[in-house]
């Protein structure tokens, strides 16, 4: 490696204490825009599980099996969401390199270090959204109080 530094360093005119550097660093703001992007694309895809959900809960009539069915969806999507993440991750750092081989590379992208702290907070999104949409059904389904009495 001490060759292959000195090399890069020569034709590339940095020094091996800067490459070594950067082995250890990566760019903060891309990761954090690439998170960004997949919780987006997340939620966008969970929105219509999760609208399905609160229209067959519209009566409130079976809210304990369809909270254990929210729960359980919940989970499932979370575990997907963490694979399909993963993928995510790697195809944006494939797109950021400008090629297919990630090598070592793939072992410092930060979604392989996070896997349950990820999981976690897909069950939470999605359970946030559950809340947003109920909250929302109810609130178009109260009837609006009438001023004209008084």
């Amino acid at each position: 490696m001490a060759r292959l530094f000195q090399i890069v360093g020569r034709n590339h005119g940095v020094t091996e204490e800067q490459i070594r550097w950067h082995l250890a660093h990566r760019p903060t703001e891309l990761d954090f825009a690439v998170i960004l992007a997949f919780i987006a694309l997340y939620a966008l895809a969970a929105t219509p599980i999760v609208r399905r959900f609160c229209r067959r809960n519209a009566d409130h009539r079976e809210t304990s099996g369809w909270v254990v069915m929210v729960g359980y969806t919940s989970v499932i999507a979370s575990v997907v969401g963490v694979l399909l993440g993963e993928v995510w991750s790697d195809l944006m750092e494939n797109i950021r390199l400008g090629n297919g081989h990630l090598s070592f590379r793939a072992e410092r992208i930060p979604w392989g270090h996070h896997r349950l702290g990820i999981f976690i907070g897909g069950v939470v999104l999605f359970w946030l959204l559950v809340a947003y949409h109920q909250r929302r059904r109810f609130s178009e389904a109260a009837p609006i109080p009438s001023l004209e009495g008084k």
